[in-house]
């Protein structure tokens, strides 16, 4: 039985770990408009800057929260995470911190603030766009400076419910040049 058990929890490990991937260095699309565009795996990240902060569109294959994490590593540990998702209520997004490579909580809850200066989450069809802007500098040393022409990581993921918990469908992680 015991033995059974580990099969199986070796398995779930498995599976989980395997919708992760480092894409390396991304190479973004500039539209005449000014914004750059990365696709990752069925989703689209897209940002523009200005003087004091950088506006970003993330567009998933998923109705469940969508999430974009800059710096950190591990995984999600010391990341900043931008989360968001939209249910019958409305839009509802939050700005994270990475406690470890698996988890985070609010900024907020760890001496920071919530750094987001506006932000929009909509489901159209099957997928979920998330819009928010961030400023250059961050009122807290959870988030990183985001510098135009600075190359960044950056993490992208998506869950298949709503709410800032549960296990991602799919995670992303790439070098991108802001």
């Amino acid at each position: 039985m015991r033995s059974a058990f580990l099969v199986a929890l070796l398995i779930l490990c498995f599976c989980s770990v395997s919708h992760a991937g480092d894409l390396g260095e991304l190479t973004p699309a500039e539209g005449a408009d000014g914004w750059k565009t990365v696709e990752m795996e069925g989703a689209s990240l897209s940002w523009i800057g200005n003087e004091d902060s950088f506006s970003f569109r993330l567009e998933a294959p998923s109705t469940g929260w969508v999430a974009v994490g800059f710096g950190g590593g591990p995984a999600m540990k010391d990341a900043s995470l931008i989360m968001g998702y939209a249910d019958d209520d409305g839009a509802h997004y939050r700005d994270d911190h990475g406690t470890s490579p698996v988890s985070h909580s609010p900024d907020i809850d760890n001496n920071g603030a919530d750094d987001i200066l506006e932000a929009d989450v909509q489901e159209y069809g099957d997928s979920t766009v998330f819009t928010f802007t961030l400023p250059v500098e961050p009122s807290d040393d959870l988030d990183p400076v985001l510098s135009p022409g600075d190359a960044i990581r950056i993490l992208v993921a998506w869950g298949g419910g709503d709410g800032f918990s549960g296990m991602h469908r799919e995670a992303l992680s790439a070098r991108i040049e802001l």
